[in-house]
């Protein structure tokens, strides 16, 4: 499994929100926080992708990882971002699929039989992991 430092140098536009990107209505680049600022966010999503979700040969695209992002929230009680959820699905060797079309979401070869096995009703997803 790669660390954190090493997905931050393969992927330098990957950030809190997700992948940087240019906005459609305003024309300009946006970005957010370092993804390194935040390792108990990432080791948690990587436990848990890890422990839950199987690697499948395709790419899904039943949903995106700001989707399954809420599902994994919901099961671990923390709040996490998007960005930290894909760098640990890439850190955990599942295959992705982004496009700038995308916006700063990315679809991953991740088992759609098990995250609906892990669905529940949005709740409170709890603080931020590296706040507490």
């Amino acid at each position: 499994m790669k660390t954190l430092k090493e997905i931050n140098i393969e992927y330098p536009t990957l950030n809190t929100n997700g992948w940087g990107y240019v906005c459609e209505y305003t024309n300009k680049y946006i970005t957010s926080d370092d993804i390194t600022k935040r390792p108990k966010e990432f080791n948690a999503i990587c436990n848990f992708l890890d422990k839950n979700i199987k690697h499948i040969k395709s790419i899904n695209y039943n949903s995106t990882s700001y989707g399954y992002k809420h599902i994994l929230e919901d099961n671990i009680n923390h709040y996490v971002t998007n960005g930290l959820f894909i760098a640990a699905a890439l850190a955990c060797g599942y295959k992705m699929k982004y496009k700038l079309d995308y916006g700063p979401n990315a679809f991953f070869a991740m088992s759609q039989k098990d995250w609906s096995k892990l669905h529940k009703t949005r709740g409170d997803s709890g603080p931020p992991l590296d706040d507490i």
